[in-house]
């Protein structure tokens, strides 16, 4: 939902989303057992409140139940902010007064102070909600948060997105102390640290496991902002494109490519 400043989206429909896509994939009979690794990108600047005692949830879900009757009661924040939202010139304001003014802000985090940006977002809730705020165990992003929902734990910002917020030091890659006190106390604690965005972050959930099959191994490289994501399909295609002329001109594919481009199937490449 939003209006001409209020941008804001129902978690609700994030989990449904997330359950009906698996649950048409394994009706459809595919082999999650074949996914050797996942990631993914999702819409930037939005946020999500996990609620104190969320990340104990996450550790004793039921394979029996779809995730968003399991989760649906884990966040201290409903609505979740979006890209959309222009309701925090206020917070703008008195960030880069904290700091030091619009040039010194884009020193350190790489831009001035923008309203839809996710650390202006979470100065508003501390702001308005102080309860809520202090209910919350954990604060995500859209992408980290559906890596999370992968990973069965709390999943860490990648780079590439944390510096969508106005808190990152993009120079030394770590949340920046200044930026975090100005918008919320205890912050850096509930965003965790911040992570490379290769990042290997741990392996698929046994929830996951269990209801789809999916490989135990499966491995959860961190999730980024769309923007990012789709620079990356940009870069990918042009490899792709290189790659499949390579063994046309030379009668066969090179070795070198055949640890990371392809399916296995049997031992197998294909594809």
């Amino acid at each position: 939902s939003s209006n001409n400043q209020f941008g804001a989206y129902d978690l609700f429909l994030y989990f449904q989303a997330f359950d009906l896509v698996l649950e048409k994939m394994k009706n459809s009979k595919f082999d999650f057992t074949k996914v050797q690794s996942l990631s993914g990108s999702a819409q930037q600047h939005g946020s999500v409140y996990w609620k104190d005692g969320a990340s104990d949830t996450m550790k004793n879900m039921p394979a029996n139940r779809y995730l968003h009757y399991i989760l649906e009661s884990s966040f201290s924040v409903k609505d979740s902010p979006i890209w959309m939202d222009s309701s925090t010139s206020s917070e703008c304001q008195n960030l880069e007064k904290a700091i030091g003014g619009p040039e010194r802000l884009a020193e350190i985090t790489g831009s001035r102070a923008y309203e839809r940006f996710t650390g202006n977002q979470i100065a508003k809730i501390y702001k308005k909600y102080p309860q809520q705020y202090k209910d919350t165990e954990r604060i995500s992003l859209v992408s980290s948060f559906l890596a999370t929902l992968f990973l069965g734990s709390y999943a860490a910002i990648d780079y590439s997105d944390g510096s969508g917020m106005n808190l990152l030091d993009i120079r030394r890659h770590v949340w920046s102390e200044k930026c975090l006190d100005a918008c919320a106390p205890g912050l850096k604690e509930k965003l965790g640290n911040p992570m490379p965005s290769h990042a290997v972050l741990g392996t698929i959930s046994p929830y996951l496991i269990e209801r789809y099959g999916f490989n135990p191994d499966c491995k959860i490289v961190a999730f980024t902002g769309d923007n990012a994501g789709r620079f990356k399909l940009f870069y990918l295609a042009i490899i792709s494109n290189f790659i499949y002329r390579v063994p046309f001109m030379s009668g066969g594919r090179p070795k070198a490519l055949d640890s990371w481009v392809g399916t296995r199937e049997g031992g197998k490449w294909s594809g």
